[in-house]
């Protein structure tokens, strides 16, 4: 009968080789880590992308979290949009847009729902005036590849 010890080493050197074919860029089990589509619009800063969404009957909820909205790009027609503010951070984030003098703070655990107007072809910024430094920001649009 074999000893444990050398029972053990074959399951030592498969992990070794899996490990190294993983460190080589050998077979990859699943997407790149991290990997993120490109955003459809463009932004000044930096960005803490969770994803795309859309508006659906003028309306969308948007998660404001530690540091980040969520979905963090959203796209729609051009009309007002109801904007419900859910704030899931441990902080209280704003909800931002210069041009339309909306500035709304909202604490922890509180929702705030805004009307934000969209213009075709108008990217529509918007982001957290305490955190946008750390990329909280994102943006409503109409049509792919615009800059605000």
């Amino acid at each position: 009968m074999p000893s444990p010890r050398n029972l053990r080493r074959p399951a030592v050197i498969v992990a070794a080789a899996v490990l190294s074919l993983g460190t080589l860029g050998g077979v990859a089990l699943g997407g790149p880590a991290g990997a993120k589509s490109s955003p459809p619009v463009k932004l000044d800063g930096k960005v803490n992308n969770k994803g795309n969404g859309t508006i659906k009957n003028g309306k969308v909820e948007i998660e404001q979290d530690d540091y980040y909205f969520a979905k963090t790009f959203l796209k729609g027609t051009a009309g007002d949009v109801s904007v419900k503010l859910k704030n899931e951070g441990s902080t209280t984030h704003s909800f931002t847009i210069d041009d339309q003098n909306i500035d709304v703070d909202v604490k922890p655990g509180k929702t705030k729902t805004v009307t934000v107007s969209l213009t075709d072809g108008q990217p529509v910024n918007f982001y957290c005036t305490f955190h946008v430094g750390q990329g909280m920001q994102g943006a409503f649009y109409t049509a792919a590849g615009s800059t605000p």
